[in-house]
């Protein structure tokens, strides 16, 4: 549904951060059950497990990647 909402294809796609502290499992990482649900197989997928604060760190994480190139 994501992507059936914006111009972008699953090789558009470049990184897959999920922050959650309350996964369905450990493994596999639930960035990668994302990735292969978009089929984005390019794409770097992982999770960031910090509470409350998974928000905002994935977002200033996502920020670094975006800024570094």
């Amino acid at each position: 549904m994501a992507l059936a909402q914006t111009d972008l294809n699953p090789e558009d796609i470049e990184l897959i951060i999920v922050t959650t502290f309350t996964p369905d499992g450990l493994a596999p990482s639930t960035a990668a059950l994302v990735q292969r649900n978009l089929k984005a197989e390019g794409a770097w997928a992982y999770d960031i497990s910090t509470a409350c604060s998974g928000f905002v760190f994935g977002m200033s994480t996502a920020d670094k990647f975006i800024r570094s190139g």
